[in-house]
């Protein structure tokens, strides 16, 4: 992704030795759609923060920070549900059809996991996944 994407930094935090057992592809898929969706909602800010971290239940998280456009909290509620989209004036600006979270969001639910978003309009976001890791 910082190869095709050189105007954005990309660091990578707290990396755990872990492992989950899961689908890799679809894994993946879930950690390129939050990956491109953190550069394309933050046109001013070049960095995207990546943490990975053992949480208080044994699972692994992994956030994708952004310090773009964020998102309301009436909306916070709806963005995983299919073909849902952000109501605004840069609507036209970003490109999509607004499934990419929710096939997120089924992956994930798929692999027993669960699947968040922390955001202030204007201030940026952080989107969660979290998985079973094995003992």
């Amino acid at each position: 992704i910082e190869r095709t994407n050189t105007d954005h930094k990309i660091a990578v935090k707290n990396m755990k030795d872990a492992t989950v057992i899961g689908d890799e592809e679809r894994i993946s898929q879930v950690l390129i759609n939050f990956i491109t969706n953190a550069i394309k909602y933050s046109p001013d800010d070049e960095n995207v923060e990546i943490k990975v971290q053992k949480t208080k239940n044994g699972h692994i998280a992994v956030s994708v920070k952004d310090h773009g456009i964020g998102i309301n909290k009436k909306d916070q509620k709806k963005i995983f549900e299919r073909f849902y989209r952000v109501d605004g004036e840069n609507q036209e600006t970003y490109s999509g059809f607004g499934i990419g979270l929710y096939l997120c969001n089924e992956i994930i639910k798929r692999h027993n996991g669960s699947i968040s978003v922390e955001s202030k309009k204007g201030k940026g976001s952080v989107f969660t996944f979290a998985l079973p890791c094995e003992k």
